[in-house]
């Protein structure tokens, strides 16, 4: 469906606004027609009051990134033909307002579609068009001459999953905004979808530049430059979300889009007007419209705006309630009051009358009064306004209450009000601690004792307001004694923390504990250590300021049970590294589960288990056993495994080269032993061989390199230090047979 089109007149407000730049504003929006095909209109603003300004690209640029932010993909660029350029006519809301001359704007549209391939895509689809350049006099960017723009409307995952439309802006705003008067203007945009529109000033987005080629800052970047987008640099103190002076400061509702506040600041001002769509909370889209306003003083002005009333067919609509009856009216008149007439009048019930800017008038009796505001310069520009004002009799609030005040219970409210000029439409209460209700008489237990402010409000059909209050001093005793924690088992020693759950209680009353072991103390909530196996009674009184007391017994509320005995036997000893099975025997007490652990290696559990010892040395044997409450109790043992060696020297050997006892060695277990020396000498006393390394043989030559010595037997000693510092000496013969 084609969207109608609609034009924002950006402006040139003096004569002197002139200079080749020409780019005062536009936006990007799109139509979802179904199957991922997109209609695209390019709306653009230039200002043409300078022949020497530059002029709409018969072709824009057109860049198509797929993709988020930085990480965005160029999968296309295009130019889109010029479509129309039309003139935009001055346009402004006071017949009395003189503008400045000079003014000329024209607004060019550009029209296109794209088919996404991938529709609905898991990303992003961001288009952009980026031109420069800005008007050379505005007020409140930096360098805006060589500052340019950037058209960039994003679908995202969201809106392509829905065919989203992007909302568009439906209205022009005045050509001239006079200074220091109320702006006043509906900024709306419309979804054709239904989507809730959230408005707000955000930043614009730089474009392009006055270099030459076809970079970033080029005059037309072709293709246009990817995201994320450079906004304008704001010249201090301007700012995104304040870039107009005014006092009170120029904003946007969020909701509605209504542009207020009074400026304060003459000149040309670029402003951003996001526009977000939301679907059931879910942001689809945000559409970016990048404007120019021109900030004037408009001589001579007339205003009669009575304010703060409700205006219907032209009518400014009061509504008063005779409890209010005295009423102040606020008016806008004019910048130079000493050059107007200002005239009030009010008729029947009551004649009314004055010249006074604000005129208070007390309205003594109900009724309608229908009167009028009228303004006149000395130029005879005038303008009235027309007024009607309902006065209403109020509703009257009345209540009364009823309780127990010395056992705590609910407290009976009965509404006795009564009606004014309308039927009471709604009324609540405020019963003092937090508690609100709309209840007609409404019975309520309060779990927080004092002084309880009550309030009861009532609002009728013609809006008019009335409330009473009232006071309830609530110190009741409670009407049942509640603890935290119930009956509960404990370990010893046994640290427990209790509760008092009952209620009203607090500080001003007195509470006395008994906690069944010889001790008491006096406390909201207390904690106390049972160091003792046994099962305890917990008494409680409680005393209320006003004297009525309450107690109880709780039997057997505390139990502290037998802690549980971790023990165990080891089966074994002599433990060596050749003697290392470890027998474990449970012989703990009091418990659910245990866990054997062997020098911090966990052991599969049973009441008996072996374990193969895989160290030397002092080892730590622990069982851990758990209560079924879950405290634990632990036992550590140590055992000490003495390294064993076993050192077995042959007494022949055969080095013939076949590989079997080629060498002489020695055999058996020798862990950790250290200082080994062997030495073997012939029958003559001479020393052919000797080593320091256990694992080296002799293979019956001299020092295992010269000629063979001949078959005969030799001797040999051996010297070494055991793990634990034993030293040890050897000695034996040795035959070589070959």
């Amino acid at each position: 469906m084609n969207k109608p089109t609609y034009y924002l007149l950006l402006f040139i407000c003096l004569p002197f606004w002139v200079s080749a730049a020409h780019i005062i504003g536009g936006e990007l929006t799109y139509t979802c027609e179904g199957g991922g095909n997109y209609d695209f209109i390019l709306t653009m603003y230039r200002d043409c009051s300078n022949p020497d300004a530059g002029n709409f690209d018969q072709n824009a640029i057109i860049g198509v990134y797929k993709g988020i932010g930085a990480n965005a993909e160029l999968v296309d660029v295009f130019p889109v033909g010029l479509v129309s350029i039309d003139p935009l006519e001055i346009t402004q809301t006071d017949p009395c307002a003189v503008p400045p001359p000079g003014f000329c704007s024209q607004v060019g549209v550009y029209n296109f579609s794209y088919f996404i391939e991938d529709w609905p895509s898991t990303e992003p689809y961001t288009f952009v068009y980026q031109r420069c350049c800005r008007n050379n006099t505005i007020s409140n960017i930096q360098i805006p001459w060589d500052t340019g723009i950037s058209f960039v409307t994003e679908i995202s995952p969201e809106s392509q999953a829905v065919c989203n439309n992007s909302p568009y802006f439906e209205s022009i705003p005045p050509t001239l905004i006079c200074l220091n008067e109320d702006v006043n203007y509906f900024h709306l945009a419309t979804d054709d979808d239904g989507d809730q529109l959230v408005y707000e000033f955000c930043a614009p987005f730089a474009g392009g530049g006055d270099n030459g080629g076809n970079g970033c800052n080029s005059v037309i970047p072709n293709p246009p430059c990817p995201p994320p987008f450079n906004t304008v640099n704001f010249q201090a103190p301007y700012t995104s979300s304040q870039p107009m002076l005014g006092s009170p400061t120029i904003g946007i509702d969020a909701n509605t889009g209504y542009i207020s506040g009074v400026p304060t600041a003459l000149g040309q001002f670029v402003l951003g007007i996001c526009v977000s769509e939301y679907r059931n909370g879910v942001l689809l889209g945000t559409t970016r419209r990048d404007i120019q306003l021109n900030v004037a003083v408009c001589s001579p002005v007339v205003i009669a705006d009575v304010e703060d009333g409700n205006e219907i067919n032209g009518l400014e609509y009061f509504e008063f309630c005779l409890n209010d009856n005295s009423f102040t009216f606020s008016s806008e008149v004019a910048i130079n009051l000493n050059n107007v007439s200002i005239e009030w009048y009010f008729e029947e019930p009551q004649e009314f009358y004055s010249e006074e800017l604000e005129p208070t008038f007390t309205f003594d009796s109900v009724g309608t009064y229908t009167g009028h505001f009228v303004v006149i310069d000395d130029g005879g520009c005038r303008d009235s306004a027309f007024m009607a004002v309902d006065v209403y009799q109020h509703p009257i609030p009345d209540f009364s209450f009823n309780y127990d005040s010395c056992v705590a219970g609910p407290v009976f409210y009965e509404n006795l009000s009564a009606v004014g000029d309308a039927a009471i439409e709604s009324f609540v209460w405020d019963l003092g601690d937090a508690q609100i209700t709309d209840t007609w008489s409404p019975t309520y237990f309060y779990t927080e004792p004092g002084l309880k402010n009550l309030t009861l409000s009532l609002l009728d059909e013609n809006g008019c307001t009335e409330d009473i209050q009232g006071e309830i001093l609530y110190q009741p005793a409670p009407a049942v004694i509640v603890l935290k924690p119930p009956a509960e088992a404990f370990c010893p020693p046994a640290f427990v923390e209790i509760d008092n759950l009952s209620f009203p209680v607090d500080s001003t009353y007195e509470v006395v504990w008994n906690f069944g072991d010889g001790t008491d103390t006096t406390a909201l909530a207390v904690e106390h250590l049972y160091e003792e196996v046994g099962i305890y009674d917990i008494s409680i009184s409680i005393t209320s300021p006003i004297g009525c007391q309450v107690d109880s017994v709780f039997e057997q509320l505390i139990e502290v049970q037998e802690p549980p005995i971790a023990d165990f036997y080891i089966v074994g000893d002599a433990f060596t590294n050749l003697n290392n099975e470890l027998g474990l025997e449970n012989n703990a007490q009091n418990y659910i589960g245990y866990q054997w652990f062997v020098n911090g290696d966990y052991v599969p559990t049973g009441d008996f288990v072996t374990y193969e010892l895989r160290d030397t040395g002092l080892l730590e044997i622990m069982m851990a056993v758990q209560h079924p409450l879950g405290c634990v109790d632990t036992m550590f043992r140590y055992i000490d495994v003495a390294p064993e060696n076993r050192v077995f020297f042959p007494n022949a050997f055969s080095p013939n080269g076949d590989a079997v006892n080629d060498e002489f060695k020695p055999t058996g277990v020798y862990i950790g032993l250290y200082d080994y020396q062997l030495e073997v000498y012939d029958r003559w006393g001479s020393l052919i061989f000797q080593t320091r390394d256990i694992k080296e043989g002799w293979n019956g030559t001299h020092n295992n390199e010269g000629r063979d010595t001949p078959n005969d037997s030799y001797t040999y000693f051996v010297r070494y230090t055991e793990p634990r510092g034993d030293k040890i000496s050897l000695q034996g013969m040795v035959t070589i047979i070959r």
